[in-house]
């Protein structure tokens, strides 16, 4: 279509003008006039980028001027302002058409009471419109190969279409009403008429242009009669495409909506949805794919954790998915489902043996508190009480009788540790400490076999000392009055010689107590051995005199070389250390480097609200706050406790200031929260300046902040020695 600046056009309305411009990629503009109002339009390559009609812009302007009546179009070179409209077309006219009825419906109302006006209808270049809108043009000459060509008149009057061929109601009253008006003699203002605002009169008419106006007439009434079956069709298609959609959204189980998609496409012919249902087929095969897989999965503790991040995973890659009621009731269901399997398995072991079965059993109440099968499983664990305890009784007998006291208190060790609130388990507990004290008995025997008997009857006080209320003591109490018996036997010559012969003893204070006891008793019986002693004591003490002054001797030198060796090796490894400083200063340079490349990536696009100073802050200018580019955890800090991060923080100097501090729980919420995002480093949350004080005006926790909940603020402590990141603000 060929368009000037300066051309008028009426007789035709704003929708079907606007259809044929978007069908002719044209590029222009359009001053609208009706009655005292005015708007325009700007279009480019055939699409609708901006519009304005006095006060409204955008979508609001447009829907303004399509539903003005008589209009005028004007072809204008009004500059083009600001694009103001991404809507395509064919919604924009949709929408418009339906405000313009609504707004015809409130009329009617309004004029009820008025006099009777003759009968309107939509013209047909509204029906044109319409049928762009609802549907795409039919193919028109291929349909007027059916229809005969109307005859040539004398005059504009429209020629009526043949009998044979159904009109669209609108369309029939249409022509009607411009048979009528031909009738008269009159011409209507329908009839397309193109002006010019610098001509200065009218051209008159000619059969030329009656014949291409009837001809223009046929094509109208074919497109109608053809647009309003597509209509129908295409209204019918789309019904039951939401009602597929709403049914599959409703249905709980993965196999019954692929059924459901299944019957549709096997139902219905290739439409504009099939391509939408058959999409819809493979996520349901996905999703089947997707149970199967954890179906397959073991079934230990991470089993309901990893099957629900399936799920969620595959909810953040299939946003507003119509299985999202299917995929919620699964996950709902994986406790259930896990608690049948884990008890179906343990019907199962019982030919395996009872610390196993007691360990499957345990194991089933730790990872089901709450299961289906409680009451099942503890008497299950209750019947292993009873196996236990005969076991135990069993084997009692040959334990006393081989003195061998082990596996019974391992057994009875079980039995108290897993069974505490049997009935049987102060009887048990009996048990288990007579055996125990019974094999210290049998323990400290074999000391004293080996040890003095001074020493032996010290062992003997010492283990009475340490357990007055022994099941034993009558036996110990034996044991001490026969070593004292012995004792006083060997009279004081044997308090002598052990404290002689005890290299633990000083030797020095060892021939001492030798000597006290020549002076004491030179005539005693074991005067001999007594001075023997002594001279052996005394050779001892030269040669260990001999041995000490060699080896401090050895030791001064050792010292002297080791002095040497600590002085080299603490050289080396301050070098090392010194390198691996700088190495890890180096890395970490490189990694927060990195990382702040990585932030200042995702704030592209985002300068309106952040601020890079390039020297590792940046400005939030919604909060007027300047923050750390990268959190502590970004800083390759590990998480540490509220008083630790603090000190952090209050040490801190980047960007040039000192006066960084900890955020208020606000601070962190309208950077994190506040559109558009700062991104998170994955950090689970952190420490803010807030306390939680109680009554008592004390301070346990402090208010914490999470950085990855985006749809909700939610205030949050945690106890000050809980682990945690920082992320640095300052006030400028």
């Amino acid at each position: 279509m060929k368009i000037e600046v300066g051309g008028q056009i009426q007789g035709i309305s704003l929708s079907s003008f606007l259809q044929i411009v978007q069908m002719d990629k044209t590029s222009c503009t359009l001053k609208i006039y009706s009655n005292d109002e005015v708007g325009y339009l700007w279009l480019s390559d055939g699409n609708l980028v901006a519009a304005e009609s006095g006060s409204l812009r955008g979508l609001d302007a447009v829907y303004e001027i399509i539903c003005w009546n008589d209009t005028i179009i004007v072809i204008d070179n009004a500059p083009a302002p600001e694009h103001n409209i991404t809507t395509p077309l064919l919604t924009i006219l949709m929408e418009g058409l339906k405000l313009r009825d609504d707004k015809a419906a409130l009329a009617e109302k309004v004029e009820e009471t008025a006099p009777d006006l003759p009968d309107q209808s939509p013209s047909i270049d509204d029906q044109i419109a319409m049928q762009f809108v609802m549907e795409e043009k039919p193919d028109l000459p291929k349909f007027m190969d059916d229809v005969p060509s109307p005859p040539a008149p004398a005059t504009p009057k429209m020629a009526t279409p043949s009998p044979s061929l159904p009109l669209h109601p609108a369309v029939a009253m249409d022509l009607k009403e411009q048979a009528a008006a031909a009738g008269d003699g009159k011409k209507k203002d329908e009839d397309w008429l193109y002006e010019y605002e610098d001509e200065e009169a009218k051209e008159t008419s000619n059969p030329v242009r009656t014949i291409l106006l009837s001809f223009l007439a046929f094509l109208v009434i074919a497109g109608a009669g053809f647009g309003g079956y597509i209509w129908y069709r295409s209204h019918t298609l789309e019904t039951e495409f939401n009602t597929l959609m709403t049914d599959l959204a409703a249905m709980k189980d993965f196999q019954q909506q692929k059924g459901f998609l299944e019957s549709y496409l096997n139902g219905h012919v290739n439409n504009r949805f099939t391509l939408q249902v058959t999409d819809r087929l493979n996520e349901a095969n996905a999703l089947l794919d997707l149970e199967t897989q954890i179906k397959a999965m073991p079934r230990d503790g991470d089993f309901i954790g990893t099957s629900v991040g399936l799920f969620k995973d595959y909810l953040k890659t299939h946003r507003g998915t119509p299985f999202m009621t299917a995929i919620r009731m699964k996950m709902k269901n994986l406790p259930t489902q896990l608690d049948g399997l884990d008890y179906k398995r343990l019907r199962e072991v019982d030919d395996q043996s009872t610390p196993v079965r007691l360990g499957l059993y345990r194991a089933y109440l730790d990872d089901h508190p709450h299961g289906k099968h409680i009451r099942a499983v503890t008497n299950l664990v209750a019947s292993i009480s009873d196996e236990y305890y005969l076991i135990l009784k069993e084997k009692i007998p040959s334990c006393y009788k081989a003195k061998n006291w082990e596996p019974c208190i391992a057994v009875a060790d079980t039995f108290t540790a897993e069974f505490p609130n049997d009935h049987r388990f102060n009887e048990v507990w009996l048990l288990r400490g007579e055996m125990i004290d019974m094999g210290a008995l049998k323990e400290m025997r074999r000391q004293a076999s080996s040890l003095s008997l001074s020493d032996s009857r010290n062992l003997y006080i010492n283990y009475l000392q340490k357990n007055p209320n022994t099941t034993i003591d009558t036996e110990i109490r034996k044991e001490i009055i026969s070593i004292g018996k012995k004792i006083e036997q060997q009279g004081q010559w044997a308090e002598v010689q052990a404290i002689a012969d005890n290299p633990q003893k000083p030797i020095n204070i060892r021939i001492r107590e030798v000597e006290l006891y020549i002076e004491q008793y030179p005539d005693g019986a074991f005067i001999k051995d007594a001075r023997q002693k002594k001279r052996t004591l005394e050779s001892q003490r030269t040669r260990l005199l001999k041995a000490e002054q060699a080896s401090r001797e050895s030791l001064r030198t050792q010292q002297a070389g080791q002095r040497r060796l600590e002085e080299q090796e603490k050289a080396l490894l301050s070098q090392q250390q010194a390198a691996a400083e700088a190495k890890r200063r180096r890395k970490t340079a490189a990694l927060i480097q990195a990382r702040e490349a990585d932030i200042r990536a995702h704030l592209r696009g985002k300068e309106s609200r952040f601020v890079d100073h390039n020297n590792g802050t940046i400005t939030d200018t919604q909060s007027g706050l300047t923050w750390m580019i990268l959190d502590s955890r970004n800083r390759g800090l590990s998480c540490t406790s509220f008083k630790a991060g603090k000190a952090w923080v209050d040490a801190l100097t980047l960007g040039g200031f000192t006066d960084w501090r900890l955020p208020t729980p606000n601070e962190l919420a309208l950077l994190y929260n506040g559109k558009p995002y700062y991104p998170s480093s994955g950090a689970p949350w952190y420490w803010t300046a807030e306390l939680e004080t109680s009554a008592w005006g004390t301070s346990t926790e402090a208010f914490t902040f999470d950085p990855n909940n985006k749809a909700t603020y939610k205030r949050e402590t945690h106890p000050l020695t809980s682990c945690g990141y920082v992320h640095a603000v300052r006030t400028p």
